[in-house]
């Protein structure tokens, strides 16, 4: 379109020039193409308000977008770090447990090997002392007779 309306103005200058057009014509078609002008100015500032709204929306969406996903990476990294504390927490009661069966087990353990140590001493003491008394009764019998 626009360029039918430039080779228009280039006839029109054409014939002004070699003065066929009156300026009646003339005046009437400068009206017409300042309207046209006009109306595409109007257009082009419409096309440049919506291209402006465009960029502006793309640009929010954008900001949102990465307030969304700096949002979700902070909720991120505090979750991770309260279940690191509960794995933490639990792993320490687990062990504590552990712990505390592994010195029961040995206490028991110990306790068993005290028991075992005192009946063989017990066992051994009585078995000396018996044949020392023996062996004094035999010597005491040898020294009587």
């Amino acid at each position: 379109m626009l360029a039918f309306i430039l080779l228009a103005l280039h006839r029109l200058k054409i014939l002004i020039i070699n003065d066929v057009v009156p300026n009646s014509d003339l005046i009437l078609c400068q009206s017409i193409v300042r309207r046209f002008l006009a109306s595409r100015g109007v257009a082009r500032f419409q096309n440049r308000v919506a291209a402006a709204t465009l960029i502006q929306a793309t640009y929010r969406k954008w900001e949102a977008t990465q307030d969304f996903l700096y949002t979700i990476s902070c909720i991120i990294i505090v979750q991770s770090i309260a279940r690191t504390h509960l794995a933490c927490r639990q792993f320490n009661q687990l062990k504590a447990a552990a712990d505390k069966k592994v010195t029961e087990e040995y206490l028991v353990s110990v306790a068993a090997a005290i028991k075992i140590a005192t009946c063989w001493r017990r066992f051994h003491c009585q078995n000396k002392y018996r044949s020392d008394v023996k062996g004094e009764f035999y010597v005491w019998l040898l020294l009587t007779d």
